[in-house]
């Protein structure tokens, strides 16, 4: 995957945004996260290795043509984790522009954060994965599933408050023609 290069003109000069909204879709049962505390008034879902959500985001109107997506997850320990112990998520997704079929859907896509001294209550963040989205680019609708894995070793021993998957796409014009296109 590659950055587009700055020497297009585009009105918004290849400026990075992130995607429009994030919707989470929780399961129940076994893989469903525990709500725990982030604060004394501020609850959070802590994620036990197997948890998992769904996601689903669109972007945005001002995308450029041929732009990466790069899905990334946001995280924070509510307690301190041990230093050097190790995290792991696991993403599967699928894509797809307006009246257009999806994509077939992706393998999995595993990143691994390693925990490094004053990580408790910090917003943190961990790429995962970048694609190249279909042209056009605007509205296309980014569905998928995010889920704790064990670590390939010293698993953290403190479970992870998980925000939201993003997707991270350059943006070159103001917006469509068209209001579904």
């Amino acid at each position: 995957m590659a950055t587009i290069a700055k020497t297009t003109a585009y009105p918004l000069a290849l400026t990075w945004d992130d995607s429009s909204q994030s919707v989470i879709g929780l399961p129940t049962g076994g893989t469903a996260p525990a709500r725990t505390n982030m604060t004394a008034n501020v609850f959070g879902l802590a994620y036990s290795v197997n948890d998992l959500c769904d996601f689903a985001f669109q972007t945005r109107h001002s995308i450029a043509p041929a732009s990466d997506c790069r899905l990334h997850v946001h995280f924070m320990f509510p307690t301190a984790p041990t230093v050097g112990q190790k995290l792991r998520w696991e993403i599967y997704y699928i894509y797809a522009a307006p009246s257009t079929a999806f994509s077939a859907a992706s393998g999995p896509h595993l990143a691994e954060y390693t925990v490094v001294a004053g990580d408790v209550g910090k917003h943190l963040i961990l790429p995962i994965v970048s694609f190249t989205l279909p042209a056009p680019a605007a509205s296309c609708w980014v569905q998928g599933r995010v889920r704790r894995v064990a670590a390939t070793a010293n698993e953290v021993s403190v479970p992870p408050v998980f925000g939201f998957i993003d997707g991270h796409m350059q943006q070159g014009a103001y917006g469509t023609d068209g209001e579904w296109s």
